[in-house]
């Protein structure tokens, strides 16, 4: 459909312009919409490698991980964000989010 489409031209972008963290950005972006889940979060954190202060990106990285339920890297991406924006708030609500869904999760466990 449509966001194969997108996908493909974006890759056709970071082919002609490999160093466009932004291209990144919106190359995950569709991902996520297609439900690439995995390919998505490698793609959000080529962006970050390229742009680490792009907040926007940390925070679909981190919103991502913790919907996919994968606390541990979504807590250790948070860390990472703090370290370019210490006053981040809603890097903070994540956090608060990731420890509450582990809560949940530990409670559940027993």
């Amino acid at each position: 459909g449509d966001f194969d489409k997108a996908i493909e031209a974006f890759q056709r972008a970071i082919s002609l312009e490999p160093d466009s963290y932004e291209t990144y950005c919106n190359l995950a972006n569709a991902l996520t919409k297609s439900q690439d889940f995995e390919k998505a979060i490698e793609t959000y954190e080529i962006s970050l490698s390229l742009n680490p202060m792009d907040m926007g990106v940390h925070v679909n990285l981190i919103a991502l991980l913790i919907e996919q339920n994968k606390l541990p890297r979504a807590l250790k991406a948070c860390k990472s964000a703090l370290g370019f924006n210490p006053k981040s708030g809603i890097i903070y609500n994540s956090i608060g989010d990731i420890l509450s869904k582990r809560e949940k999760y530990e409670f559940a466990k027993k």
